[in-house]
């Protein structure tokens, strides 16, 4: 894997979380957040950071 791959991976990933935000909140709502909303919020932050953690180790292995 070349750094362009793994830019673009990770373009990827972050695209994925910023639509999947979109669609789980909406940028102009008044309502505060609730526990389920945070909850969430926590869930798809780890799995963005651990998509980034797998490709990172990926591509460190592919070039070390």
């Amino acid at each position: 894997m070349d750094i362009s791959t793994l830019d673009k991976k990770l373009d990827t990933a972050l695209s994925d979380f910023s639509s999947e935000m979109r669609s789980q909140f909406s940028d102009y709502s008044k309502e505060q957040a609730t526990e389920a909303d945070i909850a969430e919020l926590s869930r798809q932050v780890f799995y963005l950071v651990d998509t980034f953690r797998k490709e990172i180790i990926s591509f460190l292995k592919s070039n070390g």
